[in-house]
């Protein structure tokens, strides 16, 4: 091999040696929201750190950075957070949940009484993750809070909205002209087997794009009060030139069913 060639081979292998995955600088942000002049006990630890505990006052807050994309493992952290009876066990960041959702790669969190807030940078808002875990069978007794979201997730730029109405057995929540992007959302309480069924916790949509039209389920609870049952209690739905696509979590999407 003639000396040149011998240069350009060892040049190479120098550049590709040198070559190491780009990380991001991240930054986690818990709020005190509580109120009431209420402490926030929290306790966040990853798989590699412990960040021990800390105590926050009525508006204080807990923050910490970390770099991602530096190797194969995903980075996550869990946090132990509690105020005086109430207790919870939270996954604050998750790298392939959050590295897009948090705006400027900063995860902004309020902590308050009805459960754990994220800002999400897309929609310039902070909106309920998580609710608080229950200490007594309140939950049980009265029922179940879910949230269900139906979100335009057509992507052919097209000027004509997606048409939605909702109702339940006594409840109509009217209708709604959805662009692109916009989205349709709602809470309901399932009522407790001992008090009966009742059909005012099943939602029926009506949806109409164009030509196409579809009636479904937006919630139906011997369906979704099991498959929505997790610290998000979140039903959402995405609707596609192609179908209705579900999540309980809106980062893991399965389809449900075509229009047709």
């Amino acid at each position: 091999m003639s000396p040149f060639k011998t240069y350009a081979v060892l040049l190479i292998l120098a550049m590709a040696t040198s070559i190491s995955p780009v990380a991001l600088s991240f930054e986690v942000f818990i709020f005190n929201i509580l109120g009431t002049d209420t402490n926030l006990n929290v306790h966040c630890k990853s798989s590699f750190e412990d960040l021990g505990t800390r105590v926050l006052e009525r508006e204080a807050h807990f923050n910490w950075s970390f770099g991602i994309g530096k190797g194969s493992t995903a980075i996550y952290y869990e946090c132990d957070m509690s105020y005086d009876n109430v207790t919870g066990h939270f996954l604050m960041f998750d790298e392939q949940r959050d590295a897009s959702r948090c705006g400027d790669q900063r995860c902004l969190w309020k902590v308050q009484k009805d459960g754990m807030y994220l800002y999400i940078k897309e929609r310039d808002a902070y909106e309920k993750q998580f609710p608080w875990a229950r200490l007594d069978p309140v939950e049980d007794l009265y029922g179940i809070e879910y949230d269900v979201r139906v979100i335009n997730g057509f992507t052919n730029n097209s000027s004509l909205p997606l048409v939605i109405w909702c109702s339940s057995g006594d409840s109509d929540l009217g209708g709604r002209a959805l662009q692109e992007g916009d989205d349709f959302s709602w809470s309901l309480t399932t009522t407790n087997f001992f008090w009966g069924s009742s059909t005012s916790s099943n939602f029926l949509c009506t949806m109409k794009w164009d030509a196409k039209r579809k009636r479904f389920d937006a919630f139906n609870v011997p369906r979704d009060s099991r498959r929505c049952y997790n610290p998000f209690r979140k039903c959402s739905w995405l609707v596609k030139e192609d179908g209705f696509y579900f999540s309980n979590d809106e980062v893991n999407w399965k389809k449900d069913f075509s229009w047709f």
